[in-house]
């Protein structure tokens, strides 16, 4: 049952972190965008104080651009499927076996099978 809480408390403390270094970086992101929108505050008052002409000269509207072309994603081949199936159905069964191992070995010595 100590393993079973041990594992959960590693598990939230990695999630914990995961959480702290994405915040983090929110975080950063926004005293940028502040800082950012402060400087264009600043531009635009700028702007506003100078004496407005009375005749502007229409702004040219620049030219759409041309739309990027994405190539398609080719397919996996039935070789790759099954490459990558028997990688991830190997990856798993090892950490059951080594699960069970370790459940079987704690079992041992709860039975008192394995003396300490």
């Amino acid at each position: 049952m100590e393993f079973i809480l041990f594992i959960g408390l590693v598990v939230l403390f990695f999630w914990i972190a995961s959480v702290s270094n994405k915040l983090k970086v929110l975080e950063q992101r926004l005293k940028q965008g502040a800082a950012l929108s402060n400087a264009e505050k600043s531009a635009v008052r700028e702007e506003s104080e100078k004496p407005a002409a009375l005749f502007t000269a229409p702004k040219e509207t620049p030219a759409p651009k041309p739309p990027v072309e994405v190539a398609p994603s080719t397919p996996m081949t039935e070789a790759q499927q099954t490459e990558l199936a028997t990688n991830w159905l190997n990856k798993i069964g090892i950490v059951a076996v080594v699960l069970g191992m370790v459940f079987f070995f704690k079992y041992a010595i709860d039975q008192g099978w394995i003396n300490p």
